[in-house]
C-alpha cells in the first residue's frame, strides 16, 4: 500500500514539524530530539472561552459548495476562501450571507515531557522549540523516527532507545511507551504552550501509587470563565524500575512538579483530558480522567498497542493512492521530500503527494 508511512531521519526540533497522531478525541503530536522527548495532548472540546459563539448557530454553507467547487477548479482560491468567510459573497450577484463570525480555535491541553535528567530543567520555551542543542542533545547516529498511518501510530527510535506515541481508539488515551537502554527521566508537565490562552489558572500534584506507579494531575482554569480541563498522566515503570513524585518547587522555571523515573528498561506514560464547562464539575471531570487511565491495562505487555492497531486500522480502511513514483523516490525521507518541493514550488512532487497521502 502507498502512503503508509512517513519517516525522517532528523529529529523535530519545533512542535511544526511533529508527527501527529489522534482517535478523534484525543490527539498527540510527538517530537522532540533524544533525551527531550515531548507530546503535546490535544483535545477535541479545548476551544478558547472567550470568543463569542454565533447568535443563531453556524451558518448553512452547504448552498455555497456547488460555486465553491467552481471557483476553486478555476484556480480562484480566494475567491472561493471569500465566499465562506465574508460578510456578502463577492461579485457574480450572490447574495447577502449574513454576519461575519469566527469559530473559536482550538488550543493544546498540555505537553507531556520525557526528559533525561542528565540535560538539566527544562525551560517553558524549550519544550516546545530547543535552543541549546547541546543541552537538549542530537540525534543519534541510526536516528529514525517515523508515522505509521494504517496504525496510527508515531515511533522515535536509535540504537538503544524507542519511543513510542498513539491515542488509543479503544481506551481513549494518549499513550507514550519508552524502551531500551533508559537513563534516569523526569516527566513533567507544561501548560505554557504556542496557542493556549494566556492567563490559565493551573494546579498540578504528582504523588506515587507504588514503587513503580505514579500519577500527576493537572487541572486548569480558563481567567474569567468558570470552565477548563482537568489530566490525569500515569506513569508506570517496567520490571525493577522506581518512580518518585516531585512538586513544582523541585521543578525549573514555570515548572508544576512531575516524576522521577529511575532503574527500568520501559516505561509506559497515560494520559486523558476531561473538558468541564463549570468548576462545580471538576471533581466529577477529574475523576473520569484518573478511571481512564487506571483502568488501562498496562502491565499486559503489548496489549494497548494491539488493540489500538487493529481499531485504527479498521477506520484506516484499505484507501492508497499510487502516482507511478519510482521505488528510489519511496525509499526518500519526508524532510528530502520538503527540500525538492521547495525548490519547485509550483510543480506538486508526486512522491511528497503519495507520502502524505
Amino acid at each position: 500500500m502507498r502512503g503508509t508511512l512517513l519517516f525522517d531521519t532528523a529529529p523535530a526540533d519545533r512542535w511544526e514539524d511533529a508527527f501527529g497522531v489522534g482517535n478523534g478525541r484525543h490527539g498527540a503530536l510527538a517530537y522532540g530530539r533524544p533525551g527531550t522527548e515531548t507530546a503535546i495532548v490535544t483535545h477535541h472540546r479545548l476551544t478558547w472561552p472567550d470568543t463569542p459563539a454565533p447568535p443563531a448557530g453556524p451558518p448553512d454553507l452547504a448552498v455555497s459548495l456547488p460555486r465553491v467547487r467552481d471557483l476553486l477548479l478555476a484556480g480562484e482560491s480566494r475567491r472561493a476562501l471569500e465566499l465562506f468567510a465574508s460578510d456578502r459573497y463577492i461579485g457574480d450577484g450572490l447574495a447577502d450571507h449574513g454576519a461575519r463570525y469566527h469559530p473559536r480555535p482550538f488550543h493544546p491541553a498540555f505537553a507531556v515531557s520525557l526528559r533525561d535528567e542528565r540535560a538539566g530543567s527544562l525551560r517553558d520555551e524549550d519544550a516546545v522549540s530547543p535552543r541549546d542543542e547541546s543541552a537538549r542533545g542530537t540525534a543519534a547516529d541510526g536516528y529514525r523516527r517515523t508515522l505509521n498511518y494504517r496504525a496510527g501510530l508515531a515511533v522515535a527510535a536509535w540504537p538503544g532507545r524507542r519511543h513510542a506515541c498513539f491515542a488509543s481508539r479503544v481506551r481513549d488515551l494518549v499513550v507514550q511507551q519508552v524502551s531500551g537502554t533508559l537513563p534516569d527521566l523526569a516527566v513533567e508537565i507544561n501548560t505554557r504552550l504556542p496557542g493556549a490562552p494566556a492567563g490559565l489558572r493551573v494546579t498540578a500534584q504528582a504523588r506515587e501509587r507504588s514503587a513503580g506507579d505514579a500519577m500527576i494531575v493537572t487541572a486548569v482554569q480558563y481567567p474569567g470563565h468558570a470552565g477548563g480541563y482537568v489530566g490525569a498522566t500515569r506513569v508506570v515503570s517496567g520490571a525493577g524500575g522506581m518512580v518518585m513524585a516531585f512538586s513544582a518547587a523541585d521543578s525549573g522555571p514555570g515548572g508544576l512538579g512531575g516524576v522521577h523515573v529511575s532503574g527500568c528498561r520501559e516505561l509506559t506514560v497515560l494520559t486523558r483530558v476531561e473538558a468541564f464547562g463549570d468548576c462545580a464539575d471538576l471533581d466529577t471531570a477529574r475523576d473520569r480522567a484518573l478511571t481512564a487511565v487506571t483502568g488501562a491495562p498496562v502491565y499486559q505487555r503489548g496489549l494497548l498497542l494491539a488493540e489500538h492497531a487493529r481499531a485504527h486500522a479498521r477506520a484506516f480502511g484499505e484507501v492508497s493512492l499510487d502516482l507511478g513514483v519510482s521505488a528510489a523516490d519511496r525509499r526518500l525521507g519526508i524532510g528530502q521530500l520538503l527540500t525538492r518541493q521547495e525548490g519547485h514550488p509550483d510543480q506538486p512532487l508526486p512522491a511528497l503527494l503519495e507520502t502524505l497521502f
